[in-house]
């Protein structure tokens, strides 16, 4: 659509204790869609410089993205170091 980019997330089915649990994405706080194990993602977002996370229970990661028209961003996401960390990286 006009005025608006897309984000496409990943997320790694790596750690058993999160594999019933689904994460919520936000887009500048906003909840924007739950992410299940191993499942992908995309939804638009709107043209301009916005903050995207990641939350589960109190994890959570943040990256700041800036959004083009048309643009599709990718990212994966997953938990580290033994359940104490959610990553959320470019790809």
């Amino acid at each position: 659509p006009k005025g608006m980019g897309q984000v496409k997330i990943h997320r790694v089915g790596n750690m058993i204790m999160y594999r019933g649990r689904n994460f919520s994405v936000k887009v500048d706080g906003q909840d924007v869609r739950q992410i299940a194990n191993n499942e992908t993602i995309m939804f638009d977002v709107p043209v301009g410089d916005h903050s995207l996370s990641v939350h589960v229970d109190y994890h959570h990661a943040e990256q700041p993205i800036t959004i083009q028209q048309g643009e599709l961003q990718i990212f994966e996401v997953q938990v580290r170091n033994m359940g104490l960390s959610v990553t959320l990286e470019r790809v």
